[in-house]
């Protein structure tokens, strides 16, 4: 039996029988059994993300996995911004080639229409019907030019105290100097 060849087809696996007993096999990179090119830098990124999640009470309630430099953020936290920092300073983490966001709000955020009718009303009846308002989970952002710097103050009091707000991000100008 010595000197005949078989191929087998099996993927993109090649088997090569040179003499008995002897069985040489290649399979080529990207068929069936994919390379795991980023496990070799699991656990260093595992002892990063720990190292994160470990240094803000905020972040108690989130766990992370790491498989083939892939992490997978789950848990709850309280605010928007919070889950969103998480998921950047995941992605700047040496080696991680992916972040899989499965984080949800604790408590759940008010739908965002209901939340930018609610501030938006309470806005117009102080006199700021010319500000912007974006509402995302919670948080509200509100944009324009004011009057004074007393102006803006109370306009983000008055968002910050409108009921399912949980946080808010001032872009506002004041027109006096």
């Amino acid at each position: 039996m010595a000197g005949w060849l078989t191929g087998f087809a099996r993927g993109l696996t090649l088997v090569v029988v040179l003499f008995p007993g002897t069985v040489w096999t290649q399979t080529q990179a990207g068929s069936g059994t994919t390379q795991r090119r980023g496990a070799r830098y699991d656990q260093q990124i595992r002892e990063s993300v720990a190292k994160l999640l470990t240094s803000k009470a905020d972040y108690k309630n989130v766990k992370a996995d790491v498989d083939d430099a892939t992490v997978t953020l789950t848990g709850n936290v309280e605010l928007d911004s919070t889950r969103r920092f998480l998921v950047q300073r995941a992605r700047r983490i040496a080696h991680v080639n992916g972040v899989q966001n499965e984080l949800v709000l604790d408590p759940p955020a008010m739908e965002d229409k209901t939340l930018y009718g609610h501030v938006q009303q309470e806005l117009e009846d102080a006199g700021f019907k010319t500000l912007t308002i974006k509402a995302h989970e919670g948080a509200v952002t509100l944009l324009g030019i004011v009057r004074t710097v007393q102006d803006r103050e109370r306009a983000l009091r008055i968002a910050r105290e409108t009921k399912g707000v949980k946080e808010v991000e001032s872009r506002l100008t004041v027109a006096e100097k």
